[in-house]
């Protein structure tokens, strides 16, 4: 019995000293409009070299690009950096001659800014919000538009 006791104290010892040599952290991606898709725990190991992975992850070729465009009709656009602490680019290309605006709600839905854009980097600037999730909505002539979000944080 004593030999099953120490045989069990040994194993939980061992266990628990492999997962401290381990250093764990966590990778989440996000399409272009912001949302989070996938979450990831990266795993790397003391005895490997600095910077390997391990697991899922590392393995993993199939991964979505965050900087995926953005379309409205014939329009490309990207929004970036997000998350943002304030200014945040939004990257129109294409050819139009429709009038564009951009307008940007909080998460309840209140209108918080409204402003004309035009074809190439726009900025709309956020640092006087307080943190958190904004929409913001392109609108191309009076019938197209889309959405996407911005995570506004330090």
């Amino acid at each position: 019995m004593k030999f099953i006791y120490l045989t069990f104290i040994l194993s939980c010892l061992y266990a628990f000293f492999s997962e401290c040599n381990a250093k764990e952290s966590v990778v989440y991606e996000y399409d272009a409009a912001g949302n989070r898709t996938a979450r990831y725990i990266v795993t790397e190991d003391s005895d490997e070299q600095p910077g390997a992975l391990r697991g899922a992850f590392a393995e993993s070729d199939d991964i979505t690009k965050s900087d995926s465009p953005i379309t409205l009709g014939d329009l490309t656009m990207e929004a970036y950096p997000n998350p943002t602490n304030g200014p945040v680019v939004i990257d129109i290309k294409g050819d139009t001659d429709q009038p564009m605006n951009v307008e940007v709600f909080s998460n309840v839905g209140a209108s918080l800014m409204s402003k004309a854009v035009e074809l190439g980097r726009n900025m709309i600037d956020l640092s006087s919000y307080s943190d958190g999730q904004y929409i913001v909505v392109v609108t191309l002539g009076a019938d197209k538009s889309t959405s996407f979000k911005v995570i506004k944080g330090n």
